[in-house]
């Protein structure tokens, strides 16, 4: 990097640089930047000197941020840092962080930053969707709630047979589900001879002789 270190101090001193507003991780120093980061020195100590990559993950932690979005065309630190939060934690609240890209290939590049968008807006973070939808003319629906909706289930809880006692002291009849009932109709009217000769009668006999002689009184 020295080759360059002449051109880049000239580029870097006619930069206006201003006080963060906002906590910024110095990965020079591994701590929270002050107004170190507003001078030209920093900046080419940043190319020459090695990037404390692990401290700067550490003070993220410790200021309870849980969010890390990564900003490029791979994410590569990603993975160093969830390696980096669950050695410290050792599987304690290691699912308390969420870990995002803005690009993941082979993802689609809107699917991927949709996606990790949405993700940030439900856990809190204020989106400009007014930015965000300036070039589309769409609508969004305003004031949803950030947290999914209300979820209760009524289901019947499963029990097992097993260990159950059986109450059950008679056997139930297997008809039970259905019950003979017989009804009184009228005598059927005497038909001519000729009549019953040429129909085809079925009688259900039975062992007692009603039905044979059913037979015989139509027989006559």
């Amino acid at each position: 990097m020295e080759p360059m270190l002449e051109e880049f101090e000239r580029v870097v001193s006619q930069i206006k640089y201003a006080t963060p507003r906002i906590d910024i991780v110095s990965n020079l120093t591994g701590e929270l930047a002050g107004e170190e980061i507003t001078t030209p020195q920093y900046w080419l100590d940043h190319v020459r000197q090695p990037v404390k990559f692990a401290s700067s993950i550490e003070v993220l932690e410790q200021h309870n941020y849980q969010i890390l979005l990564e900003i490029g065309a791979k994410p590569t630190l990603l993975g160093m840092a969830r390696t980096i939060l669950e050695s410290e934690k050792q599987g304690q609240n290691s699912n308390a962080y969420f870990y995002l890209p803005s690009l993941r290939p082979p993802q689609e590049d809107w699917q991927q930053i949709l996606t990790s968008l949405a993700t940030l807006s439900i856990h809190g973070i204020k989106i400009d969707w007014v930015g965000f939808d300036k070039d589309y003319r769409r609508k969004r629906i305003w004031n949803l709630p950030t947290y999914p909706f209300q979820r209760q289930r009524y289901w019947i809880k499963e029990t097992s047979l097993l260990g159950l006692e059986i109450k059950q002291t008679q056997r139930i009849d297997r008809d039970w589900f259905y019950q003979v009932e017989w009804k009184v109709q009228p005598k059927i009217k005497d038909s001519s001879s000729s009549d019953r000769n040429s129909e085809t009668w079925l009688i259900f006999a039975d062992k007692e002789g009603k039905g044979e002689r059913s037979q015989n009184s139509y027989n006559n």
